[in-house]
C-alpha cells in the first residue's frame, strides 16, 4: 500500500497541470460544501448552545381553525401557566426592550431584555462575573439591578473586574450592576444587558390580559413525552377558556413549539436550497475530474494493459488508480478545508443577520469531519468508475494501436459522454433555480410598498416614564419636536408614528363595529392599529382615496376619529361605505371613520397588505415613536445631524436609535433574499463554467484522438466547415441529452423552494427556456473552440502519425 502511494505521488508529480486542475476543481466544491455545512450545523442542527436543548420549548397560542399562531403572552397568562402546567420543570418569561443609557457619556440606546429570575437556570447559563437575578428582585420596585453582556462590559467598562456594585442610569433610573454574562437568546434579538422582568400592579390588572408582550420559554421535565406536554397545555387552555371566556374563545388553545424552531424555522428553506446548490457544484466538479481521469487513463492504456499482461490483477490495477484518486481527493480536501475557513469568515461577515439568526460560525471538529467525508465521497464518485473502466483493456487491441491514434474503447467514450450529459443536466438544474430566484427578486424589488420611500429618513426615540409620567407632556414634546424639525431648511414634511413600516415594530389588535356585534364564537379580525400625527400620510405619500386624513384638529379633547386603509374597507365593509361607521378598540370605546387611504406593506414586501386602522397620536400619545421626515433634494439622512440637534435642544438626555433612510429599511428587509439569490447565482455561474470546461476537455480529447481521421478528410478535399459540423454533431448528443434531463430535473427541484418565490411560478417557462438556450449556447461554444482548432491541422502533419 505504501509503495502504491509513493507511485501515485510520483505519477501525479510528473503531470503537474493535470494534478493542479483536478485538485482545484475538487477543492472549490469541497470548500463551498464545508462552509455551507457549518452554517447548517450552527443554525439547523445545533441552533441552541444550551444543555439538553430538545427539552426547551416556547409556549404559543394557537387558533387551529383559522391557522393562527402567536408567541406573545401577557403577564397574567404567564402567571396562569406557572399555576396550572405540570409538564415543565421551569418556565421563564422574556420581554425584549430598549434602554436609554445616559450619564456623563453621549446618550445611547441599547437593546436589552427584561427576564424572570428563572431564565438563567432554565437555559443553564451562568454569569462569567457576579451572579444571576434572585426571585426577590422580580418584585415591583426591587428590579433596579442589571447584568451586562460581555461585549458591553468590554466596550463601555474596559472589562473592569471591579464593575460589580457600580450604578448606571437606565431610562432615568439608577441600576446596580450585579453580573456579566455572555450573549444569549440572540434569535429573540440582540441584548447588551438584562434586567429583572417585574410586573407592575397595572400590568396585573384583570383587564390587561390583552397586553401581550412577553415570550414564555419552558423546559420539559425529563421523561415527559410530547403527547403528555400537549395534554397538559390543552387542559390549561380549557381551564383558562372556562374562567375567562371573553379573553379566550372556544377553539383557542396552547402549544409547545421547539425553541430550536425559533432559530431555524424562517431560514430552513433558504439554507437547504444553498446546501443543494453546493452539492450540485461538487457533483459537477467530480464529473469533471472523472472525465480528466478517463482522458488520462486513455493515454495510459498501454501502460495499464502491459501491467495486466505482466500478471497484475484487475483488482490490483483498480486499487492503484483509486489510490491516485484518493491522493487527489485528500489534497483537495486539505486545500478545501483551508479555503472553507476563509469562506466561513466571509460568509458570517457578509450574510445578513436574518439568515444566521445571530448564530456564530466557527471552524470545529464537525467541519473537519465533514471535509474528510466529502473527500472520501468524492474519491468514490470520481475515482471508482474511471478506475474500473480503465482497467478493462484488451492487450492485443491495445498493442496494435499507434500511440497517437488510440481512441479508447467504445464503453469509455460512452462513459465520457454520459459524464458530460450529467454535468449539463446538473448545471441546468442549478441555473434554472438561480434564474427563478433572480426573476423573483427583481419582481420583489419593484413591488409597491404602498408609499414613496425615496427622500424619506427616520429615527426612533422613547421618552422615559420617570420623566414623562403623564400624557399631556408627551403630546407637548412631540408637537414641539415636529414643529422644530419642519422648520429646518430642506425638510418638506415631517410626522411621527408609533410603528413605522419595515422597522420590525408592530401594533396588532382586534376591534368591534359599534352596533354590529360579531356572531357568537366567531374570531374577531386581527388588524394593525397605528398612531400617527397630522401630516403622516402626506409625508409618506400614502394616497388619500376618500374622506380626510388625521389633522391638527384631532388633538386632545376632540372627537375620536380614525382613518382606515382600503384593505380594511373592502374586507370589513365590502358592499357599503366605510366612512361614518363607528369602531371600538385600540384603547377607546368609540372611533368614527373619517377617511380611507391606500394599503401599506408593514413588515415585508413579500407579505400581503394587512388591514390597518390609523388614529391620532395626540389623543392618546405613545412614549416611543418614530420620527420620519421627507426632503425633495438629495439624501434625507444628510439632515440627521440637524434633526438630532433639535431633539437635544428639547432634551439632551434622549438618545436616538434605528436611524436610517426608508430605502435602507426596505433594503434590509430584502437582505436575506438578496444574499441567498447572489450566492445561488455565483454557484450557478461556477457550475456553468465547470460544465463548459468539461465539455471543452471532452471535445478536445475527441479531436486529438481523431487527428488522423480529420487529416485524411481534409486531404481528400473536405472543407473546414464540414469538419466542424462533424465534430459538433458528435459532441451535441450528450449536450442535448443533458439539457433534456436537466429540464425534467429542474421542474422537480424548483418546486421545493416555491415558497421563496414572489410573483414567479416555480415552472416559469420564460426562465426555463432562457437558461436552456443560454446553457446550450455555452456548451456549443465550448465544443466549437476545439473543433475550429482541429481544422487548422496540416493534413500532411496529421498523416505522419500513421
Amino acid at each position: 500500500m505504501i509503495r502504491d502511494f509513493r507511485y501515485a505521488l510520483r505519477t501525479l508529480a510528473k503531470n503537474p497541470a493535470f494534478t493542479l486542475v483536478a485538485v482545484l476543481t475538487l477543492a472549490l466544491g469541497i470548500a463551498a460544501n464545508t462552509a455551507i455545512f457549518s452554517a447548517v450545523d450552527a443554525v439547523l442542527l445545533n441552533p441552541l448552545p444550551f444543555a439538553h436543548p430538545k427539552q426547551l420549548v416556547e409556549i404559543t397560542k394557537t387558533m387551529p381553525m383559522f391557522g393562527l399562531s402567536q408567541s406573545d403572552s401577557s403577564p397574567l397568562d404567564y402567571q396562569d401557566y406557572r399555576a396550572h402546567m405540570k409538564s415543565f420543570s421551569e418556565l421563564a418569561a422574556v420581554a425584549r426592550t430598549q434602554f436609554s443609557l445616559t450619564g456623563d457619556r453621549q446618550p445611547e440606546r441599547l437593546p436589552g431584555m427584561r427576564v424572570t429570575s428563572s431564565l438563567f437556570p432554565l437555559v443553564g447559563v451562568n454569569p462569567v462575573l457576579g451572579r444571576a437575578f434572585s426571585a426577590e428582585e422580580e418584585r415591583w420596585g426591587q428590579h433596579q439591578v442589571v447584568i451586562l453582556s460581555e461585549p458591553l462590559w468590554t466596550s463601555h467598562f474596559g472589562a473592569d473586574p471591579h464593575v460589580l456594585g457600580k450604578q448606571i442610569p437606565l431610562d432615568g433610573e439608577n441600576y446596580t450592576i450585579i453580573g456579566v454574562a455572555r450573549p444569549m437568546l440572540r434569535f429573540l434579538g440582540e441584548a447588551d444587558l438584562w434586567t429583572p422582568l417585574s410586573f407592575s400592579p397595572a400590568q396585573l390588572a384583570p383587564n390587561q390580559r390583552g397586553h401581550q408582550f412577553i415570550d414564555v420559554i419552558g423546559r420539559v421535565k425529563a421523561g415527559v413525552s410530547q403527547a403528555q406536554v400537549q395534554d397538559d397545555l390543552r387542559n390549561s387552555a380549557t381551564q383558562m377558556t372556562g374562567r375567562f371566556p371573553d379573553w379566550y374563545p372556544k377553539g383557542w388553545s396552547l402549544a409547545a413549539a421547539p425553541l430550536a424552531d425559533r432559530v431555524s424555522g424562517p431560514i430552513r428553506t433558504p439554507l437547504l436550497v444553498l446546501v443543494g446548490a453546493v452539492a450540485l457544484v461538487l457533483l459537477i466538479g467530480c464529473a469533471n475530474v472523472a472525465n480528466l481521469l478517463l482522458a488520462r487513463a486513455s493515454a495510459r492504456r498501454k501502460e495499464i494493459t502491459i501491467r495486466a499482461a505482466l500478471g497484475a490483477s484487475r483488482g490490483r490495477i483498480v486499487r492503484q488508480l483509486l489510490i491516485e484518486s484518493s491522493v487527489i481527493a485528500l489534497v483537495a480536501g486539505a486545500v478545501g478545508l483551508l479555503a472553507s475557513i476563509w469562506v466561513l469568515a466571509w460568509f458570517e461577515h457578509a450574510a445578513p443577520a436574518q439568515l444566521l439568526s445571530g448564530q456564530h460560525l466557527n471552524a470545529n471538529g464537525s467541519m473537519a469531519a465533514f471535509t474528510l467525508l466529502a473527500s472520501i465521497v468524492s474519491t468514490v464518485i470520481f475515482g471508482l468508475v474511471p478506475a474500473i473502466a480503465s482497467s478493462n483493456g484488451d492487450l492485443n487491441d491495445t498493442l496494435k494501436e499507434s500511440s497517437r491514434g488510440a481512441s479508447g474503447s467504445a464503453s469509455t467514450q460512452r462513459l465520457r459522454s454520459t459524464l458530460v450529459a450529467c454535468e449539463v443536466a446538473l448545471s441546468l438544474t442549478l441555473l434554472s433555480s438561480a434564474g427563478l430566484l433572480v426573476r423573483s427578486f427583481v419582481r420583489l424589488h419593484s413591488a409597491n410598498p404602498g408609499f414613496e420611500s425615496a427622500g424619506l429618513a427616520t429615527f426612533r426615540i422613547s421618552l422615559p416614564v420617570t420623566e414623562y409620567k403623564e400624557m399631556p407632556p408627551v403630546a407637548a414634546f412631540y408637537s414641539q419636536l415636529l414643529s422644530r424639525v419642519s422648520a429646518l431648511p430642506g425638510v418638506t414634511q415631517v410626522a411621527a408614528i408609533n410603528a413605522l413600516p419595515f422597522t420590525g415594530s408592530s401594533s396588532g389588535g382586534t376591534f368591534n363595529i359599534i352596533g354590529r356585534p360579531w356572531p357568537p364564537n366567531s374570531d374577531q379580525p386581527d388588524v394593525e392599529w397605528r398612531q400617527v400625527t397630522a401630516g403622516y400620510f402626506q409625508t409618506m405619500r400614502i394616497p388619500l382615496l376618500r374622506g380626510r386624513s388625521i389633522g391638527e384638529q384631532d388633538g386632545a379633547g376632540a372627537p375620536n376619529v380614525v382613518v382606515v386603509d382600503d384593505v380594511f374597507a373592502k374586507q370589513i365593509f365590502p358592499n357599503e361605505d366605510a366612512i361614518g361607521k363607528q369602531l371600538s378598540g385600540g384603547g377607546s370605546d368609540g372611533y368614527t371613520i373619517v377617511g380611507i387611504v391606500g394599503g401599506v406593506r408593514h413588515d415585508s414586501l413579500t407579505k400581503p397588505y394587512r388591514p390597518t386602522i390609523y388614529y391620532s397620536a395626540m389623543q392618546s400619545p405613545n412614549r416611543a415613536m418614530s420620527i420620519v421626515w421627507r426632503t425633495n433634494s438629495g439624501d434625507a439622512m444628510r439632515l440627521l445631524g440637524a434633526v438630532r440637534g433639535e431633539l437635544q435642544s428639547l432634551n439632551r438626555n434622549l438618545p436616538i436609535f434605528r436611524s436610517a433612510s426608508m430605502d435602507q429599511l426596505i433594503g434590509t428587509s430584502l437582505a436575506r433574499t438578496r444574499f441567498a439569490t447572489t450566492l445561488l447565482g455565483v454557484f450557478a455561474a461556477l457550475a456553468v463554467l465547470l460544465a463548459a470546461i468539461g465539455i471543452y476537455g471532452v471535445v478536445s480529447y475527441m479531436v486529438g484522438q481523431r487527428t488522423r481521421e480529420i487529416g485524411i478528410r481534409m486531404a481528400m478535399g473536405a472543407e473546414a466547415s464540414d469538419a466542424i459540423r462533424l465534430i459538433l454533431r458528435q459532441g451535441s448528443g450528450p449536450i442535448l441529452a443533458g439539457i433534456a434531463a436537466g429540464f425534467v430535473a429542474s421542474l422537480a427541484a424548483t418546486r421545493t423552494f416555491s415558497s421563496l418565490l414572489y410573483g414567479v411560478s416555480a415552472t416559469d417557462p420564460m426562465v426555463f427556456v432562457a437558461v436552456s438556450v443560454f446553457l446550450a449556447g455555452v456548451a456549443f461554444a465550448a465544443s466549437y473552440v476545439p473543433a475550429r482548432r482541429a481544422t487548422k491541422v496540416d493534413p500532411m502533419v496529421a498523416l505522419r502519425y500513421e
